[in-house]
């Protein structure tokens, strides 16, 4: 299956939710995930987060059951306008786990009858002493297993336009492409070499280059037939940008996917978000893979190559403009990158005009991880969701567990 193809059935694929409706009997196979549920409405949770967002209110309330020093259990609240925090109070202390559970339940139902929403905790709200994970970073979760498999202890050099050989792969004949001549700091350099024709067995070929990776510095890329056709054009040379980090980048395309008419935003749409964008997703627990190459299947397109230190760094190598109509700085789209690959190992294994298609060997296992990362992937590519399933929540369905994470930019 090509690239294109797969990319177009992931965005128009849909589970049948008619043969297993919510709450049956059938077994649940998953693995267990902490962050199991879907928004925390329909089992016990040890900390809520609700909004209410209505004409000029936009105020939070949260609630975190807590231990105490001397074994007792409490729960501690906070609440006031969203993205300014308060010190944490106390409704009860000296309590039983079972009467803490009661009030925090209580509680929450009551704010649920007056309005206000249940939304993914933020990452920006600190848990207070005593809450299960408060040790582990702002919004409870561990920062992640650092760098992912494929990192190159050199940037190697693009092979010559005639093909030749990398790691004793025999390359056939091909081009080499440049930044187009615009006014910036990368014009007309050689940043891209790309077979002249698609190549048979291309995923055993891509397989070969991949584990060479870290001693050729080389990474090799799948590119579909319009990718090879418009390659040239969409390498285009950039203003230089600020160096930013993963949260902020997303959370500004968050933003600006935001209607900015408040009739015209769609709560359903975006449920079990609200209009914050809820943090960078949690990494997914499990061991790192050795390889990525059993994720490919079976695949077609053009060969290409980049000299990279990471596979992330492709973009920003290349100067990749497929998402110009969401001015989405090719650093930008690195950085993000770079984020997946330590968090998800998630690498970018194919490339078109204006598709990107990743490797993914530790996909969301849970529901409200997948919630999480739907909403980096509807900052990073709107298109994804709103040309696609429509909601975040479909989408969030589409990737538990998916192994392939397929983008396009309209």
């Amino acid at each position: 299956m090509s690239f294109e193809g797969f990319l177009r059935r992931l965005l128009s694929y849909r589970p049948n939710r008619d043969s297993e409706p919510d709450g049956g009997d059938e077994p649940d196979d998953r693995e267990p995930d902490d962050d199991d549920g879907d928004d925390g409405a329909a089992q016990p949770s040890e900390r809520v987060y609700l909004e209410f967002v209505e004409g000029s209110s936009a105020k939070f309330y949260a609630l975190v059951i807590v231990r105490d020093d001397d074994g007792t259990w409490g729960v501690a609240f906070n609440f006031g306008r969203i993205g300014y925090p308060r010190e944490w109070g106390r409704k009860i202390t000296g309590a039983s786990r079972a009467k803490a559970q009661d009030v925090l339940d209580a509680t929450r139902d009551e704010k649920l009858r007056g309005g206000y929403g249940e939304r993914l905790w933020p990452d920006d709200l600190t848990l207070p002493q005593g809450a299960p994970g408060s040790t582990s970073g702002a919004s409870g979760h561990d920062s992640g297993p650092g760098p992912g498999i494929y990192v190159a202890t050199t940037i190697g050099l693009l092979p010559p336009a005639s093909g030749g050989s990398v790691a004793g792969v025999s390359l056939p004949a091909g081009r080499l492409l440049t930044i187009e001549a615009m006014t910036g700091p990368a014009d007309g350099r050689t940043v891209m070499w790309m077979s002249n024709q698609p190549l048979d067995g291309i995923a055993q070929t891509w397989a070969r280059l991949a584990e060479a990776f870290a001693q050729t510095g080389l990474w090799p890329l799948i590119v579909d037939d319009e990718g090879s056709a418009a390659m040239d054009e969409r390498l285009s040379s950039y203003a230089l940008t600020t160096s930013r980090g993963a949260a902020q980048i997303l959370s500004e395309g968050w933003d600006e996917s935001m209607p900015s008419d408040e009739e015209e935003f769609d709560a359903d749409a975006y449920a079990p978000l609200g209009k914050r964008f809820p943090g960078l997703a949690p990494a997914t627990p499990g061991e790192r893979p050795t390889t990525i190459a059993h994720l490919l299947g079976e695949v077609t397109g053009y060969l290409g190559l980049v000299a990279v230190e990471r596979p992330a760094d492709v973009p920003g190598a290349i100067w990749w403009q497929g998402p110009a109509n969401y001015d989405l700085h090719p650093a930008d789209q690195t950085t993000i990158l770079r984020s997946w690959e330590d968090r998800f190992d998630a690498y970018l294994v194919g490339l078109g005009a204006d598709t990107m298609e990743l490797a993914v060997a530790r996909p969301p296992l849970g529901r409200a991880s997948a919630v999480r990362i739907a909403a980096e992937h509807m900052a990073f590519c709107p298109d994804n969701i709103w040309q696609g399933v429509g909601s975040v929540r479909e989408y969030a369905d589409d990737i538990l567990r998916a192994e392939q994470w397929a983008f396009w930019w309209d």
